[in-house]
């Protein structure tokens, strides 16, 4: 099977491919080549984690095809980010299915995480932490899955959130799963904030979005705990 790879430059010296064939699945690296790298390795923890598996065989670096490679773009106060030539297809009946079950899994990570977390750390604030402490973090989460929909005049209006950073996280997580159905055969294309976006890639960015910030919480934990 061949997997093709979208990959960007997030920001300078940032590069993320995304696995065209896998919902969710990503690999990271300094330069577009360290990204194409690790796909094999992402490929095979995207699948041991979907499916279960024990162990799976890396595929071979001939299996990745790059579909297309976008660089960053600075905007100043704001940058774009990347809109792939497979982000204008439309959302199958299949995608939304699959879309669905992996939302789920990455949503029980992160609230499995979050009930390890000691209270007192959640609003702890963390040395050259962006968003500030854990809170902030979940935070960040809650309010991008609002804004990503919100580029298509979907989901929640603003004030519907209520700053709590758990709640807010339940409240945008069930109006996705509402919206989701409704975005199956979407073509048009929406140009907001010096961006483009459509159903698929509102989707990819929720999914990419999420993990990585599991994975940031994790790291942020463990630099708690041994402080």
């Amino acid at each position: 099977m061949k997997y093709h790879l979208d990959i960007a430059e997030m920001e300078q010296d940032r590069w993320v491919a995304h696995i065209f064939e896998l919902h969710g699945c990503f690999s990271r690296g300094e330069s577009a080549d360290a990204a194409i790298k690790a796909a094999p390795e992402a490929i095979a923890d995207y699948l041991i984690w979907r499916d279960g598996f024990a162990s799976v065989e890396l595929i071979a670096p001939d299996d990745l095809v790059v579909a297309e490679q976008i660089r960053y773009v600075d905007h100043g106060a704001y940058y774009s980010n990347a809109f792939f030539e497979s982000d204008r297809l439309p959302l199958t009946d299949n995608d939304i299915d699959q879309i669905s079950v992996i939302l789920s899994y990455s949503r029980n990570d992160l609230n499995g995480l979050i009930q390890t977390i000691p209270h007192d750390y959640l609003d702890q604030e963390i040395p050259d932490e962006r968003f500030g402490s854990i809170n902030g973090i979940l935070n960040h989460i809650a309010t991008a899955e609002w804004w990503y929909f919100d580029s298509m005049k979907l989901g929640l209006a603003y004030e519907e959130l209520s700053g709590d950073p758990k709640v807010d996280l339940n409240l945008t997580r069930e109006k996705t799963l509402s919206i989701i159905p409704q975005l199956a055969g979407r073509t048009d294309i929406v140009v907001r904030r010096e961006e483009d976006w459509s159903a698929r890639k509102i989707l990819r960015r929720t999914i990419w979005h999420e993990i990585v910030h599991t994975r940031h919480i994790q790291r942020r934990l463990r630099e708690l705990e041994n402080a």
